[in-house]
């Protein structure tokens, strides 16, 4: 055996450990998407979102599968209860919420007077009833759902902006309607897959990019739970690091 070599392969095995910076959980964005990932089937991954006549034979398996993971959700708090439960935690939850909030602030046009907030309140939505009331503006807080005879009393012109991480079903041909909370991510981003199907390539979900930006930016802190970082802060760090706004109308 060549000598060389045999040192060669000894002196690469010491190399240091690598460690990720960044790991992203993987969620169901519908109830079926848990078999388009790639722990799924690798078949339904390469066509995401096409359906199959034998997933609905399991179906039962699709509904408890969600309910638990709902139940879990608001048992855990949003991540409040694990880092109680554990305090010496090295690794930092960061829930994006803040930078989800930027997003949504930097998209309604300059100018505007008014906004209507309809769905389901949550962290998100109360964050950014809290940054337009010092802004002046006028909010309104209504409702569970967005339905579509609500949709339909909407002005023409009117612009849909979700605060959620699923899109609003685009119903008006007179409205306009953006994506998700999002942001393009830098040219120097390598290797990037698809995030959520409904978004262009190379834009991905600002929950997603706030975790990017946390790491970027050595910030040892948790954003779960109730909290929320500082919505100008990300906003700003986000742009440093060469992210840029994703103002895009959604496909009608």
């Amino acid at each position: 055996m060549d000598a060389s070599s045999e040192t060669l392969y000894k002196t690469s095995l010491q190399r240091p450990e690598e460690f990720p910076n960044v790991v992203h959980l993987t969620h169901l964005t519908t109830p079926e998407s848990i078999y388009h990932l790639r722990l799924g089937f690798a078949s339904l991954a390469s066509r995401p979102l096409t359906s199959k006549w034998y997933l609905w034979m399991i179906w039962p398996i699709t509904l408890w599968s969600m309910i638990l993971t709902l139940v879990g959700e608001e048992l855990n708090e949003n991540g409040k209860i694990y880092i109680q439960k554990n305090p010496m935690l090295k690794v930092r939850l960061v829930d994006g919420s803040s930078l989800a909030v930027a997003a949504i602030l930097n998209s309604i046009p300059k100018g505007t007077t008014q906004v209507l907030l309809r769905g389901k309140l949550s962290k998100v939505a109360y964050a950014i009833s809290h940054s337009l009331s010092h802004k002046g503006i006028k909010i309104w807080l209504v409702g569970e759902g967005v339905t579509k005879n609500e949709q339909l009393k909407a002005i023409k012109g009117t612009t849909f902006i979700p605060f959620s991480q699923f899109p609003l079903e685009a119903i008006r041909k007179d409205c306009f309607y953006l994506n998700t909370p999002s942001m393009v991510a830098p040219a120097s981003f390598e290797n990037l897959h698809s995030c959520e199907n409904w978004l262009p390539r190379r834009v991905m979900s600002a929950w997603r990019v706030a975790g990017i930006v946390h790491a970027l930016e050595g910030w040892n802190v948790h954003e779960c739970g109730d909290d929320y970082f500082d919505v100008e802060r990300v906003w700003q760090a986000s742009l440093r690091h060469g992210f840029r706004p994703s103002s895009t109308l959604a496909k009608v």
